[in-house]
């Protein structure tokens, strides 16, 4: 697939706005950091948006402390678009040292104490960690976030034109390590997939074959100290079905790349050992998936502990199923939707912001063009704005 980069600069919580004429209403820091990036001055626009994220980060946290929640999340969900847009421009420097990138990361992870945002800036130091080969590292940060490593894998299973995604394989009605199944062209049967990389994203397509118009199932046994709701935090390449002790709790039939946390979906996990499964489709090309296990509002979960052999989890009783009653926290897109629901429709602070994120992140399916809706949106108010031409042209460009 082609990534299609997008420049979206908005905020009006960290700086001053300024208005050009037709102009969006764009900060000031962020209209230097836009001039910058199409000079090629990536340099500069990455340092803008470094400071502009720390700022961010300052007031969102005095907003907190003053009990002004909602001026609060604005400046988190402000400082979520600002971090992309951060390692974004750095990775267009010439010949970037990720040393750098690290340590200003570190530092912004050491400030900042909103879990779903930390949760975004553990992931990219992760990132830059294996870049600049401090491997270990890079574990460590993974694991306080909540990566899934202990995974047992069966599969492909036939998913030719989608088909397979709302069929029931035998592995939904149980899990059975010894039974031998019907694969796409072969027998299939569990296998045990502990996850050494530092940064624990399954690749489904390079241990499977075949591995285009597929579908796969991943298991794994989780022990929970006390029963609690928790967010399941997943990235997948394509589709998903995901399971909780047995049940069916989220669908998601979509085509699209893996990016980082794309569903956040409420789950119970009893006291003792519960079974968290996904299915993952594939159609073509990349195939591969992540899941996270947090606190409802992304912070961490203490004291769980997974079964790491077939023997293990082959003696393990797992709890029956229990509804959550949690609500899941997702970060910038809860608030800006809400700001478009809730306050007003033509936010052009909610509109820019979420057309870049849904661009990213890959939310929803690729012929859902959310991005697309959000900019035109924006352009029937700026018809002047160049900014907004250029960005709603790159969304009718389709990755091929």
């Amino acid at each position: 697939m082609v990534r299609i980069r997008v420049a979206l600069f908005l905020s009006v919580f960290v700086l001053p706005i300024i208005v050009l004429g037709d102009e969006l209403p764009l900060p000031e820091t962020e209209l230097k950091a836009l001039k910058f990036e199409a000079r090629g001055e990536y340099r500069k626009s990455y340092e803008a948006y470094l400071s502009a994220t720390k700022d961010a980060i300052k007031c969102g946290i005095e907003k907190e402390k003053s009990g002004d929640k909602n001026a609060a999340k604005a400046f988190w969900a402000s400082a979520e678009v600002y971090l992309h847009r951060t390692v974004s421009l750095f990775s267009q420097m010439a010949n970037p040292d990720y040393n750098e990138l690290a340590s200003a990361l570190g530092e912004i992870d050491s400030e900042a104490n909103n879990a779903v945002f930390s949760g975004y800036v553990k992931y990219y130091l992760s990132q830059a960690l294996l870049r600049c080969g401090r491997a270990e590292s890079a574990r460590q940060i993974a694991d306080s976030a909540g990566f899934v490593r202990h995974w047992f894998i069966v599969g492909p299973f036939d998913n030719e034109q989608g088909t397979g995604f709302e069929t029931a394989y035998p592995p939904e009605e149980k899990v059975n390590f010894k039974e031998v199944y019907k694969g796409k062209r072969r027998a299939v049967k569990w296998r045990e997939i502990p996850v050494d990389a530092p940064l624990p994203i399954i690749d489904m397509n390079a241990m499977m074959r075949p591995n285009d118009q597929v579908l796969a199932y991943a298991a794994s046994y989780v022990f929970s100290p006390v029963a609690q709701d928790v967010a399941i935090r997943i990235g997948s390449d394509e589709g998903f079905k995901l399971f909780v002790n047995g049940r069916e709790v989220a669908s998601d039939n979509v085509k699209r790349r893996f990016e980082f946390d794309q569903n956040v979906v409420a789950a119970h996990l009893s006291e003792g050992w519960n079974l968290i499964m996904l299915k993952v489709a594939e159609l073509k090309d990349e195939w591969k998936f992540c899941v996270r296990l947090t606190a409802p509002d992304g912070s961490p979960l203490k004291g769980l502990r997974f079964a790491k052999t077939m023997e293990e989890a082959s003696s393990i009783e797992v709890a029956n199923y229990v509804e959550a009653k949690a609500i899941v926290e997702r970060g910038a897109r809860d608030y800006y939707e809400m700001v478009l629901e809730k306050e007003s429709a033509e936010d052009p602070v909610a509109l820019f912001h979420l057309a870049y994120l849904h661009t990213v992140y890959h939310w929803m399916d690729e012929t859902v063009r959310k991005n697309r809706e959000y900019l035109e949106k924006l352009l029937s108010k700026y018809k002047e704005s160049a900014i907004l031409w250029f960005f709603a042209a790159q969304s009718y460009i389709e990755e091929v």
